[in-house]
């Protein structure tokens, strides 16, 4: 039986088990996965608030990850547009913070339809 990788080979000249190879790739996987994990950012978004007459606010917060304060304020964006359907949305003011992979961003739109 020929081995089919070289980590294969030589495991089997230094007489390890193959199970300990299989179960070295195993845990290989597991930090990958963990890696990547924890790389993944978690967005909250708040509903659309109404704030006055024909005025709304919406906000979002994203805590760990890479995400770039333009995403965060555009995902905001998007949403208000969205709120807003057929009529045309309106930016008021916006703001944003944090620091990205550091500290949570925040963005805050207040925006109008019409």
């Amino acid at each position: 039986m020929q081995p089919t990788k070289p980590t294969e080979a030589r495991l089997r000249m230094a007489k390890v088990p193959v199970s300990n190879l299989q179960n070295l790739q195993k845990a290989q996987r597991v930090c990958v996965c963990a890696g990547l994990l924890a790389l993944t950012a978690c967005t909250s978004m708040t509903p659309v608030q109404p704030v006055g007459r024909d005025r709304f606010m919406i906000g979002s917060t994203v805590r760990g990850g890479f995400t770039t304060d333009g995403q965060v304020k555009s995902e905001v964006l998007q949403r208000a547009r969205d709120f807003c359907g057929k009529k045309e949305m309106v930016l008021e003011s916006s703001t944003s913070g944090g620091t990205q992979g550091w500290t949570p961003q925040t963005a805050e739109v207040l925006f109008k339809c019409e």
